[in-house]
């Protein structure tokens, strides 16, 4: 699968729904990965893309946050620790320190409003 055909609020929606399908703890080990037609690369490719420009990072966190209040739920939190640890696992470290970036915005963010 690519975002390249995808526009912003497609690309957070999916990158959110992958999150929330993430939080179950089987997938905390790469050979569980749940998806054929994304790598974990792939979903974080389009993070990274996020995560660089500064309205898109704005625009996702919103999204995330209006996804938690709607839902009353953190899943996506929870596949955001999740995805984490499939870094670590996988030694790139430099992947994790994005993912807790945007974790920690989304929860600093959650925690204010």
């Amino acid at each position: 699968m690519t975002f390249d055909n995808l526009n912003e609020e497609q690309c957070n929606l999916v990158v959110l729904k992958i999150l929330c399908i993430l939080e179950d703890t089987k997938y905390r080990k790469i050979y569980n990965w749940p998806f054929d037609d994304i790598s974990i690369d792939d979903l974080f490719d389009q993070i990274k893309k996020v995560h660089s420009d500064n309205s898109l990072n704005k625009n996702f966190i919103k999204f995330c946050l209006n996804h938690i209040e709607k839902k009353k739920q953190y899943s996506l939190i929870e596949g955001f620790f999740n995805l984490i640890l499939l870094f670590e696992e996988l030694e790139k470290y430099e992947q994790c320190i994005v993912l807790k970036n945007i974790k920690d915005q989304i929860l600093i963010d959650l925690h204010h409003c």
